[in-house]
């Protein structure tokens, strides 16, 4: 009876130490990639400052040289995650550096990309951008508006209005177009009045006017925030993602959710359709 409780609880002890060190070890593995970081967080275990697909450790020390600055990052355990300074979280005596496991939030999902195609031509603005914010992929997108809902001459266009910075000055232009399709192009529109900075916001008024429906109003309008993000940036943010799904050993088309639902999260609707062109030219699996 003896012999055979002393093997129980010698039994209970192995068990109790191989989860703690299997506990710790999880722990001290657990990795994040970094996808896109906003201010400066300097990784004072590597030294080194952090950037997009850079990967970081739940134990490694960081110093928020910015207080504001924060980070999205991807674990490959939980998924993605906001990196943020916690003032309650300093691990140092003199308050200077935290572990990266205490800076973490949860970044909430708020839905995908839509799995249907993008229609051949706009019969709805207020449906393809959304009064909400509006993705664009580089400096300029070309827009097919279907004539028999939007059609466009001398008279009938679509026009955008947007308010220079500190200032209390609207500016109202005509969208260029060309046979029925209109082009935004932000350098080229905004400029002077606006700096145009990626995956930094403009609040616009999209209108469309037609004087034989109504000689003294837009026939329609919305108003949202438009974001240019540049091709380099979105780049290095979807490979950052594309690695740490690798690691976990997803396939190709979870990777293509996980870029959609990140888009929508960090950024708001896009057009799917040039979404997925760009993705499938730009990004190696």
């Amino acid at each position: 009876m003896f012999i055979t409780t002393m093997k129980t609880f010698s039994w209970f002890l192995t068990t109790i130490t191989f989860m703690s060190v299997l506990q710790a070890y999880s722990q001290q593995s657990e990795s994040y990639y970094v996808i896109h970081i906003r201010g400066k967080i300097r990784n004072a275990t590597r030294n080194e400052e952090l950037k997009s697909g850079v990967k970081i450790f739940a134990d490694d020390k960081l110093i928020f040289t910015d207080n504001e600055a924060t980070a999205v990052v991807m674990s490959t355990v939980k998924g993605r995650m906001i990196l943020k300074k916690n003032a309650q979280a300093n691990n140092s005596v003199n308050n200077l550096w935290s572990f990266v496991k205490n800076n973490l939030l949860p970044l909430p999902t708020t839905g995908r990309l839509s799995s249907r195609s993008t229609e051949e031509s706009i019969t709805n603005l207020k449906g393809y951008f959304s009064e909400n914010q509006f993705m664009v992929i580089g400096n300029t997108i070309k827009l097919d508006l279907n004539p028999k809902n939007y059609p466009l001459g001398a008279n009938r266009y679509v026009g955008i209005q947007y308010q220079v910075k500190n200032q209390s000055v609207s500016i109202s232009k005509r969208l260029p177009s060309d046979k029925n399709a209109i082009t935004i192009q932000a350098d080229s529109l905004f400029s002077p009045d606006i700096t145009i900075r990626s995956d930094s916001g403009i609040s616009v008024r999209l209108f469309y006017m037609n004087p034989q429906k109504n000689s003294s109003a837009p026939v329609e309008s919305l108003s949202l925030k438009m974001i240019f993000i540049s091709e380099n940036s979105l780049r290095e943010q979807l490979t950052a993602i594309l690695s740490s799904c690798q690691e976990k050993g997803i396939g190709k088309d979870a990777v293509l959710r996980e870029f959609s639902d990140y888009i929508v999260e960090m950024y708001g609707k896009t057009d799917e359709k040039l979404f997925r062109q760009w993705v499938e030219k730009n990004i190696k699996f």
